[in-house]
Order: C-alpha cells, then structure tokens, then sequence
C-alpha cells in the first residue's frame, strides 16, 4: 500500500472519529436540556415540601424516554399524574427533606454512585459504591442512609449465588459510616463469626440509630436489630427477610 493512500484511509479514519465524537457530546447536551425540566418541574418537591403535601418520589419506568427519571406524584392528585424530576437514579428513597439516589457515573468509568440530595435536587455529596444497585433507604429523620449493592468477588459465595454489600451513609456529611459486614452480631448471646454473612433491606427507626434488617449465612435469612453508634447488631427472628418500618 502506498504512503499517499495510508495517509488517506488514516484521514477517514480521523473524520469518522470526529463525527462519532461530535454526536456523543450533542446528544449529551440534548439530553442534559431534557433532564432539567422547567422550572416549575424543578421546584415541584420543594414547593410540596414546603405546603406540607402528601407525596411520593419513584422512579419512572413508564417509557424508554423517561425511564429512570425521578416522579413526584400527588397522594391525593389524580390518578397517573406525575411531574418529572432533573435526576435519573437506579434506586432512590427520599425522606425528612434528603434523598438518596443510586446512580450511574457521569464519568468515563462505568462504576455507581451514592448521590445525597435536598427538595432542591441539588446534589449536595456523593459516594463512590461498588457493584450492582439492589436497594436505598433514607432514615425518617433524614440524617443516615444505607445502600446495599450486589457484589462479585467474596471468596465465600458459591457460583451462582450472590453476595451483598450494605454501606452506611452520614448523609449529612456525605461520608461512609461503615459496612454492615464490621458490625459485630450476636445470636442468642453468642458472636457470629461465619464468613458467609449478608446483609440487606435495611430500615431505620425514628432515631435513626436504631434500624432492622435481614441477615443471610448458613442457609437461613434472619431478622436482626442493630445500633449504628454501637456498630452491634443482635438476631431477633428466624426466617425473616426485607423488614420495613412505616
């Protein structure tokens, strides 16, 4: 092949790349536009907030175009009607005026991120989480949060099963408290100390110290009673998965 003519196939090359580029960031942008909603959508939770409306924030997964977007929807409104919100989230939960949303990283990596945010939908921290997002809750109080995120790699877990990590959040400070797997749990007054341990479907109390959830090892799911403060947990209940305080 001559040099004239690789020089030329490079050239093409370099276009094409360019056009491809080029496409990437003006999609990018429109996307952006579409997200933010006007500014009646953007200040539809602070606004409910503030006029003390009963309301619910869900994901939408009505359609492709706004699948993934927040909703805010009217307890007492009409039936399917619902205001999008400029946030898309894998999982999100939202209570006491603070939020927590599971979501993609904006950046090149492919990795999820733990993103705090107020009635403004303003993120105000954000949490580098691994895995695959499972669940998100907020405590009625606003001030800790728990994600739990499906997990490779545990040397325990057999193939095919899955493992969980469940990471506690100040969502005030936007800092990692600590995984549940560090507490220390008690069965009957004895330690658990098997490798196996899985945590999920956290739920906070009114104190937002105290808080539920289900323990998996051996085998058996457990209903377990903990304290975030005292890094401690104690088993309630056999056969029992996913508590939920209202």
């Amino acid at each position: 092949m001559s040099s004239a003519r690789r020089k030329w196939i490079f050239a093409v090359l370099l276009g094409a790349c360019a056009v491809v580029v080029v496409a990437a960031l003006l999609a990018g942008i429109e996307e952006s536009r579409t997200a933010l909603g006007s500014e009646a959508d953007r200040d539809a939770l602070r606004t409910a907030q503030a006029e003390r409306r009963p309301t619910v924030v869900f994901r939408d997964l009505a359609n492709s175009d706004t699948r993934g977007r927040l909703a805010l929807a009217s307890l007492t409104g009409s039936p399917g009607e619902r205001t999008h919100l400029p946030l898309r989230c894998e999982r999100v939960h939202f209570a006491a005026g603070t939020g927590l949303c599971v979501a993609r990283d904006s950046g090149f990596a492919s990795g999820f991120q733990a993103k705090v945010f107020g009635t403004d939908l303003e993120v105000r921290h954000e949490l580098d989480v691994a895995g695959v997002p499972s669940r998100a809750r907020v405590s009625p109080d606003g001030r800790v949060g728990s994600v739990t995120m499906f997990v490779t790699g545990h040397s325990y877990a057999e193939a095919g099963a899955f493992s969980t990590e469940t990471t506690l959040i100040d969502l005030r400070s936007g800092r990692k408290i600590a995984d549940l797997e560090d507490f220390s749990v008690t069965h009957d007054g004895r330690h658990v100390t098997a490798v196996d341990m899985n945590f999920w479907g956290v739920t906070f109390a009114d104190d937002s110290d105290r808080f539920y959830a289900t323990l998996a090892t051996g085998g058996k799911t457990y209903l377990i009673e903990g304290s975030v403060s005292g890094r401690s947990a104690r088993v309630l209940h056999e056969n029992v998965e996913c508590p939920s305080l209202s």
